[in-house]
């Protein structure tokens, strides 16, 4: 008898798999969110150090959950221009794009500065300053692999600095924004798996590249971790961001190539790690608990914060905001934004005295304040910037500003990327034009000597730098572009040369 030749089994690798172990992908979550926040890197974010800080914050969540009311709450506002805001899911298409103001730390208690003026304005314990604001449409689950509105909406998330998921606390919508029973717990779940699972796709279309070109005979270690990195800079984010990913993620940079722990050995758990610690330094979020003042949401809320120990959670009310805030512009009410304190005016209707009167017993006094502004300003803070405020003097604290030689005190601030050094902020205010030439030398109120030019700066500093040449907005009156002036290559003595 003619023995029966057994069939070869074929063996699928894990990247060509089309299913997913969503058990790895969910430790490695839990694992990167137990890690707690990465240390700050002169290398994270998406954006050069050469200029300040142009934060950039996305809001993302289900549809219906109220992104474009938390959106237009806390933009600017321009008559006419507001995001649509419905009940109806994917009420949001096209992202909504605008500047908002969040509350910046204000160094004028500190130094006793008694007469700061910001050039925004105070707000909520401090001083007002501007972040972009993009509110992309709603996310439904499968949207990774085209479900909803698709991966178009995720790749709009790619320039965020931070990510504000807004849920809905009252539980009365479904996962696909309809009105029904639902579950935040279970949204901040796939919403988070949405994510990953954005990033591990493209990721794992490539991985079989990554993994021969670790098995090439005489390659490199770095060439092995350029080819790693190529998958994840698109996503606005540094090399050496990528590796201190790498090393947090329980990885060798040192043994990437070669031995049990190369990367041609890994499998789809270890790229589960990689991706899950790479979104927490990458994209950190804010869980902003929307409609906060439902009847279960109290209760959802704490469910939240049980399950998510390790995550920044901030009942919001959003439609409030909004309504105090319109209300305001109206002149019936005086409101004092990120505060629990709202006046009704002599002009106000009967109505709007009963709603003003509601919103300050069962929002501002039960939550503080509507935690829009709260939210907003702990997703600036997650990502530890630093707060350069640029003097002429460092006694009195006269601002650096445009078209004069000194300002109030502690006018101008600009917000500079982690780590930032005294030289980033002489090229920041430089690309800003508040300076011009070559740094001289600077110094820092509370430090008694002169700062390096690579010398890393504190969180929130006052800083005097001065340069060899005027800026022309430093000019003196009747100056013109092009004119020379005398002694223009000497240091200049006050803050904004």
């Amino acid at each position: 008898e003619e023995e029966e030749e057994e069939e070869e089994e074929v063996v699928i690798p894990w990247w060509d798999k089309d299913d997913i172990d969503m058990e790895a992908m969910r430790a490695a979550t839990e694992e990167a969110a137990a890690a707690g926040p990465p240390p700050a890197s002169r290398d994270s974010g998406s954006q050069s150090y050469l200029k300040p800080w142009t934060y950039t914050v996305g809001l993302v969540g289900k549809p219906s959950a109220g992104k474009s009311t938390f959106f237009n709450s806390v933009a600017r506002y321009r008559e006419g221009k507001m995001a649509e805001m419905s009940e109806r899911p994917f009420t949001t298409i096209d992202p909504n794009i605008d500047t908002a103001y969040f509350a910046a730390p204000s160094p004028h208690e500190e130094w006793g500065i008694a007469d700061c003026q910001p050039e925004l304005g105070f707000i909520a314990g401090g001083r007002r300053a501007t972040v972009m604001l993009k509110d992309v449409a709603g996310l439904v689950p499968g949207a990774h692999s085209g479900n909803g509105k698709g991966n178009f909406f995720l790749s709009c998330l790619c320039d965020a600095d931070a990510l504000i998921h807004v849920i809905d606390a009252s539980g009365q919508t479904t996962e696909e924004g309809a009105l029904g029973e639902g579950d935040p717990v279970r949204d901040i779940q796939w919403v988070r798996e949405e994510l990953h699972l954005w990033i591990f796709g493209n990721i794992r279309r490539k991985w079989d590249s990554v993994r021969r070109k670790a098995k090439a005979q005489r390659v490199t270690q770095e060439a092995v971790l350029e080819r790693l990195a190529d998958l994840l800079v698109g996503y606005h984010t540094t090399r050496s961001t990528i590796f201190t990913v790498l090393e947090r993620a329980g990885f060798s940079v040192a043994k990437i190539v070669a031995g049990r722990e190369g990367i041609a050995t890994w499998g789809e758990a270890e790229v589960h790690r990689l991706v899950a610690h790479f979104l927490h330094a990458r994209f950190p979020i804010v869980l902003a608990m929307n409609k906060a003042d439902g009847v279960k949401s109290k209760a959802n809320i704490e469910r939240v914060r049980e399950a998510y120990p390790h995550d920044v959670v901030v009942p919001v009310c959003a439609r409030a905001e909004w309504w105090l805030k319109e209300y305001t512009r109206q002149k019936q009410i005086k409101y004092e934004e990120g505060t629990d304190q709202v006046t009704a005016l002599e002009t106000a209707s009967d109505q709007v005295r009963e709603r003003a009167a509601v919103l300050s017993t069962k929002v501002l006094g039960a939550f503080g304040s509507t935690g829009v502004l709260r939210a907003l300003t702990q997703a600036v803070e997650m990502r530890q910037p630093v707060f350069c405020f640029p003097v002429e003097d460092t006694g009195t604290c006269a601002s650096v500003i445009h078209g004069k030689t000194a300002g109030p005190p502690l006018a101008t601030m600009v917000m500079l990327r982690p780590m930032a050094t005294l030289g980033d902020a002489f090229e920041a205010l430089k690309h800003d034009r508040y300076l011009a030439g070559q740094l001289v030398r600077g110094e820092v109120k509370g430090i008694n000597r002169a700062i390096r030019k690579d010398e890393i700066l504190p969180s929130v500093c006052v800083v005097k730098i001065m340069s060899n040449r005027k800026s022309n907005y430093q000019r003196k009156p009747g100056h013109q572009p092009g004119d020379v002036e005398s002694g223009s290559e000497g240091e200049e003595e006050n803050g904004a040369e």
